[in-house]
């Protein structure tokens, strides 16, 4: 199933913006929020949305552009939801949000931001590695100015 759709509707669709906050963040927030899938899916940008709002394709098309942005530079984001009023310290002190969608108020009445984090470029590494019992894909992160080196092995 195409968790695309799901998303937007299950943690924006009922998001209203608070008092004194641009009314573009929660569209801005869908936006992040379908880039972070489609950066390494782009085709679960492929959704028939003629039966949905019209945000919703908005947020597919835009999440797409900004998706092949993050590919193109190697980086990558992911989107954390944070409630404001226990607003407990970010979970790595020296991680730091590079953008704060919000505050909202969830359809609960909860006030809610969410927290963008954008990593570092790394190279694109194609893994042959087999890890028993793993699921998921091999993450080697090596910075985008790193050089071939023959000494180095796997």
């Amino acid at each position: 199933m195409n968790p695309l759709v799901p998303l937007l509707l299950d943690f924006t669709a009922e998001l209203l913006t608070y008092p004194g906050v641009s009314p573009d963040a929660v569209r801005a927030l869908r936006i992040a929020l379908a880039a972070s899938l489609l950066r390494d899916n782009p085709g679960l940008a492929d959704v028939d949305v003629s039966a949905l709002d019209s945000w919703v394709a908005e947020a597919i098309r835009d999440g797409l552009e900004r998706a092949e942005v993050l590919r193109q530079s190697g980086t990558t984001i992911r989107i954390t939801r944070d409630e404001i009023p226990q607003g407990s310290p970010f979970e790595v002190p020296s991680e730091r949000p590079t953008t704060i969608h919000g505050p909202f108020v969830d359809r609960n009445g909860q006030l809610v931001r969410f927290l963008e984090f954008e990593s570092a470029a790394f190279q694109s590494v194609r893994s042959a590695l087999i890890a028993v019992g793993r699921v998921g894909p091999v993450w080697l992160l090596i910075p985008a100015g790193s050089e071939p080196n023959a000494e180095r092995t796997v």
